[in-house]
């Protein structure tokens, strides 16, 4: 039984870590990738780039840098679910 319960605790505290830091493997390959990156964010109507969305339990946020200003912007993805499917496919569209 206790070791169900630690299964559970561990389970919980991945999926946290990735309702906060995101799929590493997305975020390297954004950082890679800047300007591919910044046409997912403001193609995907998931993302919101500068401010939150006007929902609640949105996530975020996460900075990235805009590649035609240099500058460095949040951006916000309406909820886990929603983020975690659309990294997998931009990882996809890089075959990783």
């Amino acid at each position: 039984m206790s070791i169900l319960l630690l299964i559970a605790i561990l389970g919980g505290i991945y999926y946290l870590w990735i309702l906060k830091m995101g799929k590493l493997d997305f975020w390297k390959l954004a950082a890679k990738h800047p300007q591919e990156a910044w046409d997912f964010f403001s193609n995907n109507k998931s993302w919101y780039i500068g401010s939150p969305p006007k929902t609640s339990g949105y996530i975020g946020p996460y900075m990235i840098e805009n590649p035609y200003t240099g500058e460095w912007v949040k951006v916000y993805c309406i909820d886990a679910d929603s983020a975690l499917k659309t990294q997998d496919n931009f990882l996809k569209k890089f075959n990783v």
